[in-house]
Protein backbone atom coordinates (compact mmCIF):
# COMPACT_ATOMS: atom_id res chain seq x y z
CA UNK A 1 0.00 0.00 0.00
CA UNK A 2 1.17 3.60 -1.06
CA UNK A 3 0.28 5.12 1.99
CA UNK A 4 0.86 2.32 4.64
CA UNK A 5 4.39 2.00 5.53
CA UNK A 6 6.86 4.67 6.95
CA UNK A 7 9.81 3.24 5.05
CA UNK A 8 11.33 1.28 2.64
CA UNK A 9 14.33 -0.22 2.21
CA UNK A 10 16.21 -1.07 -1.41
CA UNK A 11 19.57 -1.74 -2.06
CA UNK A 12 21.00 -0.80 1.72
CA UNK A 13 19.13 2.45 1.32
CA UNK A 14 16.35 3.68 3.41
CA UNK A 15 13.63 5.77 1.89
CA UNK A 16 11.39 7.41 3.96
CA UNK A 17 7.69 8.54 3.93
CA UNK A 18 7.07 12.12 4.69
CA UNK A 19 5.94 12.32 8.18
CA UNK A 20 2.86 14.36 7.10
CA UNK A 21 -0.93 13.18 6.81
CA UNK A 22 -0.80 15.79 3.69
CA UNK A 23 -0.87 12.13 1.30
CA UNK A 24 -3.94 10.39 3.33
CA UNK A 25 -7.10 9.86 2.35
CA UNK A 26 -9.75 11.52 4.11
CA UNK A 27 -11.61 8.66 5.32
CA UNK A 28 -8.98 7.64 7.70
CA UNK A 29 -8.33 11.30 8.87
CA UNK A 30 -12.21 11.46 9.72
CA UNK A 31 -11.41 8.69 12.11
CA UNK A 32 -14.35 6.96 11.23
CA UNK A 33 -14.13 3.30 11.16
CA UNK A 34 -12.37 1.89 7.91
CA UNK A 35 -13.01 -1.35 6.78
CA UNK A 36 -9.65 -2.84 6.58
CA UNK A 37 -9.81 -4.56 3.66
CA UNK A 38 -8.06 -4.73 0.08
CA UNK A 39 -10.79 -2.73 -1.78
CA UNK A 40 -10.92 0.20 0.81
CA UNK A 41 -6.64 -0.10 0.95
CA UNK A 42 -6.88 0.42 -2.90
CA UNK A 43 -8.96 3.36 -2.26
CA UNK A 44 -6.88 5.00 -0.41
CA UNK A 45 -3.44 4.23 -2.35
CA UNK A 46 -5.66 5.78 -5.25
CA UNK A 47 -6.21 9.11 -2.92
CA UNK A 48 -2.11 9.43 -2.79
CA UNK A 49 -1.54 8.86 -6.26
CA UNK A 50 -4.57 11.87 -6.96
CA UNK A 51 -2.19 14.30 -4.52
CA UNK A 52 0.75 12.69 -5.88
CA UNK A 53 -0.57 13.78 -9.51
CA UNK A 54 -1.66 16.84 -8.74
CA UNK A 55 1.87 17.73 -7.20
CA UNK A 56 3.89 16.72 -10.51
CA UNK A 57 0.98 18.79 -12.42
CA UNK A 58 1.63 21.80 -10.42
CA UNK A 59 5.07 21.59 -10.09
CA UNK A 60 4.90 21.47 -6.10
CA UNK A 61 7.47 19.79 -4.32
CA UNK A 62 4.64 20.02 -1.33
CA UNK A 63 1.22 17.98 -0.94
CA UNK A 64 -1.69 20.45 -2.21
CA UNK A 65 -3.24 18.75 1.32
CA UNK A 66 -0.46 20.24 3.56
CA UNK A 67 -1.91 22.60 6.32
CA UNK A 68 -1.11 23.76 9.44
CA UNK A 69 -3.33 23.16 12.44
CA UNK A 70 -5.17 26.79 12.96
CA UNK A 71 -6.53 27.35 16.62
CA UNK A 72 -9.04 29.86 15.83
CA UNK A 73 -10.02 27.31 13.33
CA UNK A 74 -10.74 24.64 16.01
CA UNK A 75 -7.71 22.62 14.50
CA UNK A 76 -5.64 21.30 17.24
CA UNK A 77 -3.45 19.36 15.46
CA UNK A 78 -1.97 18.81 11.53
CA UNK A 79 -4.52 15.85 11.05
CA UNK A 80 -7.53 17.70 11.59
CA UNK A 81 -6.29 20.62 9.60
CA UNK A 82 -5.40 18.20 6.39
CA UNK A 83 -9.06 16.95 6.82
CA UNK A 84 -10.15 20.40 6.93
CA UNK A 85 -8.42 21.40 3.37
CA UNK A 86 -9.39 18.02 1.71
CA UNK A 87 -13.43 19.17 2.60
CA UNK A 88 -12.78 22.95 1.51
CA UNK A 89 -11.41 21.75 -2.00
CA UNK A 90 -13.94 19.08 -1.94
CA UNK A 91 -16.60 21.88 -1.83
CA UNK A 92 -14.85 24.13 -4.05
CA UNK A 93 -13.25 21.68 -6.27
CA UNK A 94 -13.56 24.11 -9.72
CA UNK A 95 -10.93 26.49 -7.51
CA UNK A 96 -8.42 23.66 -7.14
CA UNK A 97 -8.50 22.85 -10.41
CA UNK A 98 -8.31 26.66 -11.33
CA UNK A 99 -5.35 26.73 -8.95
CA UNK A 100 -3.70 23.44 -10.70
CA UNK A 101 -4.49 24.29 -14.05
CA UNK A 102 -2.42 28.25 -13.63
CA UNK A 103 0.53 26.74 -11.69
CA UNK A 104 0.66 24.17 -15.01
CA UNK A 105 0.69 27.16 -17.06
CA UNK A 106 -2.73 25.81 -18.82
CA UNK A 107 -1.72 22.37 -18.95
CA UNK A 108 -4.55 20.74 -17.13
CA UNK A 109 -7.18 22.21 -19.02
CA UNK A 110 -5.33 21.51 -22.34
CA UNK A 111 -5.50 17.93 -21.17
CA UNK A 112 -9.04 17.15 -20.64
CA UNK A 113 -8.67 13.01 -19.64
CA UNK A 114 -6.18 14.58 -16.50
CA UNK A 115 -8.90 16.67 -15.66
CA UNK A 116 -11.07 13.62 -15.59
CA UNK A 117 -8.35 11.96 -13.78
CA UNK A 118 -7.80 14.37 -11.00
CA UNK A 119 -11.59 14.23 -10.30
CA UNK A 120 -12.18 10.35 -10.29
CA UNK A 121 -8.79 9.93 -7.68
CA UNK A 122 -9.59 12.73 -5.77
CA UNK A 123 -13.14 11.88 -4.64
CA UNK A 124 -13.90 12.26 -1.45
CA UNK A 125 -16.55 8.74 -1.00
CA UNK A 126 -13.58 6.15 -1.18
CA UNK A 127 -16.61 4.02 -3.33
CA UNK A 128 -16.52 6.68 -5.93
CA UNK A 129 -13.03 6.91 -6.72
CA UNK A 130 -11.85 5.37 -9.23
CA UNK A 131 -8.73 2.62 -8.95
CA UNK A 132 -5.05 3.15 -9.37
CA UNK A 133 -5.40 0.58 -12.59
CA UNK A 134 -7.79 2.17 -14.20
CA UNK A 135 -6.09 5.79 -13.75
CA UNK A 136 -2.67 3.76 -15.26
CA UNK A 137 -5.20 2.76 -17.96
CA UNK A 138 -6.44 5.96 -18.69
CA UNK A 139 -2.75 7.73 -18.83
CA UNK A 140 -1.48 4.80 -21.02
CA UNK A 141 -4.34 5.39 -23.08
CA UNK A 142 -3.56 9.15 -23.46
CA UNK A 143 0.29 8.76 -23.52
CA UNK A 144 1.64 6.56 -25.95
CA UNK A 145 5.22 6.39 -24.76
CA UNK A 146 3.96 4.62 -21.78
CA UNK A 147 1.77 1.57 -22.71
CA UNK A 148 3.15 -1.29 -22.85
CA UNK A 149 4.28 -3.08 -25.95
CA UNK A 150 2.30 -5.36 -27.78
CA UNK A 151 2.52 -8.69 -27.52
CA UNK A 152 4.73 -10.49 -29.63
CA UNK A 153 3.51 -13.02 -32.13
Amino acid sequence: SLGAGPSLNAANRTFQVPRTWAYTAPEVLSGVLVQSNLPALFAMDAWTVGTIAAMIVSGSTESSQSAKPEWYRLQFNERAAVLQRITDRTERMNDFLFELDEASGGFLFRSGWLVELMLNLLRQDPQERTTVRTAWQKLCANVPALAPPPPAP
